[in-house]
């Protein structure tokens, strides 16, 4: 019995995509390949809020839509940048790149390799 449980766990395992809300839109299921993403300490609780820019559109000085956040569209709150990486490594991200600029540290990321992306936006000739 243990013998047929491992290989289907395994399996299950492989297969199932996590996801990523940045707002309310859920990222990994658009075809992209790159983001970047930087966190923003709240000193006063000790925790830090992870931020995104995968190419969105939003208002000025609106962080809501740049937060990774649970499904109903409430920020998470991370125990700081190592484990954001950590949780966006999981949900099949990994880092490219990193700068400093204004005293935040940004992270370049890119899907991880064997990721395999939705098909959104993908053109019929693009299928073929």
């Amino acid at each position: 019995m243990k013998k047929l449980i491992f290989p289907l766990l395994l399996l299950v395992s492989t297969i199932s995509s996590g996801q990523i809300f940045v707002g309310k839109t859920d990222i990994n299921d658009r075809s992209l390949q790159y983001i970047e993403i930087w966190d923003k300490p709240i000193k006063s609780i000790g925790k830090s809020y992870a931020l995104v820019d995968y190419g969105q559109m939003s208002e000025k000085d609106n962080n809501s839509s740049w937060r990774i956040s649970n499904r109903n569209g409430t920020p998470i709150e991370f125990n700081g940048i190592v484990d954001v990486l950590n949780y966006m490594y999981r949900n099949g991200w990994e880092i490219m790149h990193n700068k400093s600029t204004d005293g935040y540290e940004s992270y370049l990321m890119k899907r991880r390799a064997g990721y395999v992306a939705p098909d959104v936006g993908i053109s019929k000739i693009e299928k073929e």
